[in-house]
């Protein structure tokens, strides 16, 4: 969503990156017509450049990462099973 609305592109990464993205992402994204493009979930250490703004939305993703963030704090949905 933000890289279609932004001339500023952004990166989705993780710090325990799953094998694939959750179906119940897929399918939240789809019952909102959000469209996502096929991509394998990614380290943030492998997208993180020094001069990058990180923003962290994940309820304990920014205690685990090295670089300083701006926290959004959201329970991870997949733990939960809400998606």
């Amino acid at each position: 969503l933000w890289n279609a609305g932004s001339a500023v592109p952004a990166t989705s990464a993780g710090t325990a990156p799953a094998p694939a993205v959750h179906p119940g992402a897929v399918a939240a994204a789809r019952r909102h017509r959000v469209p996502l493009h096929p991509a394998t979930p990614q380290h943030a250490a492998d997208v993180l450049r020094p001069a990058d703004l990180v923003i962290t939305v994940c309820d304990r993703a920014h205690e685990e990462l090295d670089t300083p963030a701006t926290h959004w704090s959201v329970a991870d949905p997949a733990r939960a099973g809400d998606v």
